[in-house]
This record gives structure tokens, C-alpha cells and sequence, in this order.
């Protein structure tokens, strides 16, 4: 996968098209793609662990205007969180 690729990295057509046709509307969604790039690094050590991924998520969703305070928001993040695990 090409990091340097403006366009989702190089993973458009691996998108689903919801995702793809919305890109532009979702300017967090770079963020997250860098997020899960880093989570399947080839080297173990350079993936970072779970509670820096959910760190992270925290601060995305903050500054896509969310509050990450609010039960709403915790509760997806946790069920994103937990649908992930359970795929490993």
C-alpha cells in the first residue's frame, strides 16, 4: 500500500463505495486510515498498542466536533473496539 498516495492511500478501490463517494465529506476519515496502517505494521513494534489506538480514536472523533464524553460517542467507540477484537 502506497502511504503517499493522495487518494485513500491507495485502497479506493477496496473502499466501500458509501465510504468512497463520502471522502471528501469525512476529512477525519485520513486519520483513521493512518490509524489502521500503523495497526498492521509489519514490524510489532512500531503497531501501537490498544489503548493508544483508543487514544487516538478519542481524538479524532474530539476534533471532528463529537464529544467523546458523551455516552453515544463511548459506546460506539467501545463496540468498534470490541467488533476488532473479536476479528483477530
Amino acid at each position: 500500500m502506497n502511504k503517499n498516495e493522495e487518494e485513500f492511500y491507495g485502497l479506493r478501490d477496496k473502499m466501500d463505495r458509501s465510504l468512497r463517494e463520502a471522502g471528501s465529506a469525512l476529512p477525519e476519515l485520513g486519520r483513521y486510515m493512518e490509524l489502521a496502517l500503523k495497526c498492521v505494521d509489519e514490524t510489532a513494534a512500531e503497531r501501537p498498542t490498544m489503548s493508544e489506538v483508543v487514544k487516538e480514536i478519542e481524538i479524532i472523533i474530539q476534533n471532528s466536533g463529537a464529544s467523546t464524553s458523551s455516552s453515544s460517542a463511548s459506546a460506539c467507540l467501545r463496540q468498534l473496539i470490541l467488533e476488532a477484537l473479536s476479528k483477530e
